[in-house]
């Protein structure tokens, strides 16, 4: 670990010192090239600058009041028009994700705004409104587009799985947003911010160069243009180069460290704290599960009943005519040959997938829980709010610690789950489902990638908290059919 770091810093070391031989080298070529242009050039010296021009005159106009009025002028109205896309943007994006109605609807639009020329919009601005926040409004249009198509296309590659997930244990909108819709969508988000804030510098500067409104850096660079004033031109080039690169800098920065705070949610800290001991294992009473138990003895589980389900996928018949009885309250292990339809079977029940024909009798009113074939963990954060994600607020992150330490991953309770190896995200997912269960728990190959010893230790972990729930469990392995003690069935073609 130490020598991974040491390697980043390294590297970050070299990036550092060739990004600063670059600027000594443009600084150099600019410097020869304003020599040679002003040698063979009528009048060159009015038309060109050197380096060395431009920061003395740069220095004379940071010591002047109007020139920081100036450049807050044109900041707080380029900035208003980039925010106001941003939250526009995003929003549009939302709802067309959400509806794909208001995509169609939204296109015409977005279409005009992406192919109409600056110029005929800085035109149309300056007939309807003045000059004073055109600018504003030139960033905003620019932008807008940009925004909107990037965060679209984030949602839209939104882990398909991961939904399919908080749709099963029945995620609120707002802990599906926080924890699958946000992290998802951080590239795309940090992508459309930096191509948008170049874009709203150039297209709010040039409109205000157009417009002309007062007291803008607009207005300076075409002063200078009308004087042939190179020194003021380069050196308001400059000002508007550093503002830029700047906010872009400090605006992508805060994005990453709000992405930051949000991946802290759910740290653990009870069994970290000076002097504190090692959790321990949960009793009976502390989890859920057991509370479900106890509500099943007072009122039995119907069996769940399925009856001629059909499914296919194109010519390919996964299912055909199937028909089976599971008694309630009562662990089921379903065992038979790769591709007959056993994850498609509980896919159904789970109602992520329609059948095509046929019926279920006994799921209606059920909370149900999960244990995909694919873990679907929250990748950017770790065991405990993953796991709070399922249970919601009912559930205490005590609890959810002492379970999890239960497992064996007392130690790991606040890494990202990305981090954690492929039987410790597989333990994460068991105890996920144990403690979001209800009164049925569906089991897809739940102890793949777990060695001997772990594997015995979370059999024995469902076993104890899943008394008395409905729980069917998809396995190759007859030993794992003796280690949950269920019912065996057997699935066969046809």
């Amino acid at each position: 670990m130490i020598s991974i770091t040491r390697n980043k810093e390294k590297l970050k070391n070299q990036r550092r010192t060739q990004l600063l031989f670059s600027i000594l080298l443009a600084l150099i070529l600019w410097q020869l090239g304003a020599m040679l242009f002003e040698h063979f050039v009528v009048f060159g010296g009015f038309l060109v600058a050197t380096p060395a021009a431009v920061l003395r005159r740069l220095l004379t106009l940071w010591s002047q009041l109007s020139f920081w009025q100036t450049v807050w002028f044109s900041f707080g109205r380029i900035v208003t028009g980039f925010l106001a896309a941003l939250t526009l943007g995003s929003l549009l994006a939302a709802a067309a994700g959400r509806f794909p109605l208001l995509e169609t609807l939204f296109w015409p639009y977005i279409t005009v705004i992406k192919a109409t020329p600056v110029a005929s919009f800085i035109i149309l601005c300056l007939i309807w409104w003045g000059s004073r926040n055109l600018s504003i409004i030139i960033s905003f249009l620019m932008v807008l587009p940009v925004i909107y198509t990037n965060m679209l296309q984030g949602i839209r590659s939104t882990d398909r799985h991961l939904l399919e997930m908080a749709a099963v244990f029945r995620a609120s909108w707002s802990r599906r947003l926080v924890y699958i819709y946000l992290p998802q969508l951080k590239p795309y988000l940090l992508s459309a911010c930096s191509i948008s804030l170049g874009i709203t510098w150039k297209s709010g500067i040039a409109a205000e160069v157009i417009g002309i409104p007062d007291g803008s850096i607009g207005e300076m660079l075409y002063q200078a243009k009308i004087y042939l004033n190179a020194q003021e031109l380069f050196a308001w080039t400059a000002v508007i180069i550093l503002v830029s690169a700047a906010f872009e800098k400090l605006f992508i920065a805060l994005i990453k460290k709000a992405y930051r705070c949000l991946e802290g949610l759910g740290r653990y800290e009870g069994a970290r704290k000076a002097g504190a001991g090692p959790e321990q294992a949960p009793s009976d009473a502390e989890a859920p599960a057991a509370g479900a138990a106890t509500a099943a003895v007072v009122r039995p589980l119907p069996d769940i009943e399925v009856s001629g389900l059909a499914k296919a996928y194109g010519d390919k018949k996964v299912l055909e005519d199937y028909s089976a009885v599971f008694s309630g309250g009562s662990c089921t292990c379903i065992m038979g040959d790769s591709g007959l339809g056993k994850t498609t079977l509980l896919h159904i029940l789970m109602g992520l997938t329609p059948p095509d024909s046929g019926s279920i009798k006994g799921l209606a009113g059920l909370k149900i829980s999960a244990v995909f074939q694919e873990d679907r963990l929250c990748e950017s954060f770790n065991a405990v709010a993953n796991i709070g994600f399922a249970c919601g607020k009912k559930t205490e992150p005590t609890v959810i610690a002492a379970h999890l330490t239960a497992l064996g991953l007392g130690d790991s309770l606040n890494q990202p789950v990305r981090e954690l190896s492929g039987g410790m995200r597989r333990r994460v997912a068991i105890c996920r489902a144990v403690l979001a269960a209800g009164q049925a728990l569906f089991l897809d190959e739940p102890f793949k990638g777990l060695d001997e010893q772990n594997k015995e230790l979370t059999a024995n972990y469902i076993r104890r908290y899943s008394r008395g729930i409905t729980t069917l469990m998809v396995t190759h392995s007859q030993e794992e059919v003796t280690l949950m003690g269920g019912e065996l069935l057997i699935m066969k073609k046809g």
